[in-house]
């Protein structure tokens, strides 16, 4: 019989927001979409984040973690040898995996130690020495110890589920508390990722009322709208409207004696709005953040409450992005990971997102499972009405990182 070897990433955002939103398009030829090419010079991190939004759908909302993604995939990578690491750097947009572990171990200390908002990973190796024929290498133990701050962790049968299900609750203070329910595994490789943030100006609920939405079918419904009027950074990219709502951030030197290292800027969610869905919603993103594009004023900012639970396999959206091997039985090369033959033979990404007037939670998992064998005041403030499908994005300014992407496209 096969003995089951699971990677697995778990990544839970919670926030306190006031509102969010966004259009953008990307959508594969199996969902509907049409291609979008990606241009050239763009970074890593946003070209991945639109390759991974390409494969979304286009008739349900949905949202996703890059950052997640990337981070699952780079301790698989470092685990993988010849062309099976290969192909899961160039699909990562990596060029140097040791470089990219030495960013992980910055960005992971940087995260850890922000003031006034909370933004933690944290990751963890667990091995069920029921089903195991072998161990972890020691070198792979001592790398995830050295650049993701994973402690290696021994269960069995009779313990496996609740250790690795208290480990992800733990983590993610109860937002994920139930993660895996069976034993069937070898090993996993857990990543959690929680943040919490409260917006720099938060919504009113008294000024929450009704309006039309439009979906992408052109159905009309009502829905509840968060209203604000405030000087925001606004401006249009490309034929896309943006908005910046940024998180309260605490740059004293009160904070920093505590302790505390706070992010250079802040992180803040994106509104992204326009008529032609076809777009790369990160780049433009990237695009607008580089050149300065977004001006503040005065903005009447309308936007609708929402819920998303969303699920999606990974194994397919990978393929086509150019990682083959690691998925194939007798091709897979993971011996600078596990002492045996692994192929991975499941990945999952799950996500979750509530939008209100006092703020947002967001949670993310993925799981991988492989099988052992400037300012200008206008005239009159500019109105911002997320009023059919629209793209939200959280992205850390700083460290150029897209945390959370995804797209509201029906109301249900």
């Amino acid at each position: 019989m096969k003995k089951m070897f699971v990677i697995l990433l778990a990544v839970l955002m919670i926030g306190v927001l006031a509102g969010c939103g966004g259009v953008e398009q990307n959508n594969s030829t199996e969902s509907g979409g049409s291609e979008s090419s990606l241009p050239e010079g763009s970074s890593s991190s946003d070209v991945f984040a639109d390759q991974i939004n390409y494969y979304m759908p286009d008739d349900q909302n949905y949202m996703f973690s890059p950052l997640s993604i990337q981070m699952a995939l780079a301790m698989v990578a470092n685990g993988a040898a010849g062309e099976t690491q290969t192909e899961i750097l160039n699909a990562m947009g990596v060029e140097n995996l040791e470089e990219y572990n030495n960013y992980i171990k910055a960005l992971m200390a940087k995260y850890n130690n922000a003031a006034r908002i909370e933004l933690n990973l944290a990751n963890s190796v667990w091995l069920n020495q029921d089903n195991a024929s072998g161990d972890f290498t020691d070198s792979y133990k001592s790398l995830l110890n050295d650049y993701f701050g994973a402690a290696a962790n021994v269960t069995d049968n009779a313990n496996a589920v609740n250790d690795i299900n208290s480990w992800v609750s733990d983590k993610t203070k109860g937002k994920i508390p139930t993660l895996i329910n069976d034993n069937q595994f070898t090993a996993y490789l857990v990543n959690a990722i929680y943040f919490y943030g409260m917006w720099d100006e938060e919504f009113d609920p008294q000024l929450t009322k009704e309006d039309d939405f439009t979906d992408r079918s052109g159905k009309v419904q009502k829905v509840d709208f968060m209203n604000q009027l405030t000087a925001a950074n606004y401006g249009e990219v490309d034929g896309v409207r943006m908005l910046e709502l940024p998180y309260i951030w605490d740059y004293s030197a009160e904070v920093n004696e505590q302790g505390y290292t706070p992010l250079e800027t802040g992180v803040c969610m994106y509104i992204l709005l326009a008529d032609d869905m076809d777009y790369n919603a990160a780049q433009v993103l990237k695009k607008a953040d580089d050149k300065n594009k977004l001006k503040n004023q005065e903005v009447n900012i309308y936007l609708p409450k929402f819920e998303i639970e969303y699920e999606t396999g990974l194994n397919d959206i990978l393929g086509r992005m150019g990682i083959e091997k690691a998925f194939i039985d007798g091709m897979a090369d993971f011996s600078k990971m596990y002492e045996g033959n692994l192929f991975i033979s499941d990945s999952i990404h799950k996500t979750y997102i509530s939008v209100d007037e006092q703020g947002t939670e967001a949670a993310a998992a993925t799981g991988m499972a492989a099988v052992e064998s400037a300012f200008e005041e206008p005239a009159e403030p500019v109105e911002f009405r997320a009023d059919h499908p629209f793209t939200f994005i959280i992205y850390d300014k700083a460290n150029k990182e897209i945390l959370f992407m995804g797209e509201y496209n029906y109301v249900k």
